[in-house]
C-alpha cells in the first residue's frame, strides 16, 4: 500500500500508524485532520533488543498515545509532539 492508502485506511478505521518512516511524522505535523502516529526513531534492533525495549517502554508509549496525536519514540525517551 502507498503511504496515502495507509493514511486513508487509518483515518477510515480510526487506527494508529506505528512506523519508522519519517513521511508519516511529517504528514501528521502538516495535516489538518491527522491520524495518530507513533514514530520510532532508532536503528535496527535484534528481536531480543526490541523485546527488552518494549518491555521497558510500552506503558509510556500507550499513555502518550492516549494523550496526543503524534508520539516520537527513540532509545532515550518517549515524547508527545502533538
Amino acid at each position: 500500500m502507498s503511504d496515502q492508502n495507509v493514511w486513508n485506511y487509518a483515518q477510515l478505521k480510526n487506527l494508529i500508524i506505528l512506523t519508522k518512516d519519517s513521511d508519516f511524522y511529517t504528514r501528521c505535523l502538516l495535516s489538518n485532520n491527522p491520524v495518530k502516529v507513533v514514530h520510532f526513531q532508532f536503528g535496527n534492533f535484534t528481536i531480543n533488543q526490541l523485546h527488552i525495549f518494549f518491555e521497558k517502554n510500552w506503558r509510556s508509549i500507550i499513555e502518550m498515545i492516549d494523550k496526543s496525536t503524534l508520539v516520537v519514540v527513540n532509545e532515550l525517551e518517549v515524547q508527545a509532539i502533538l
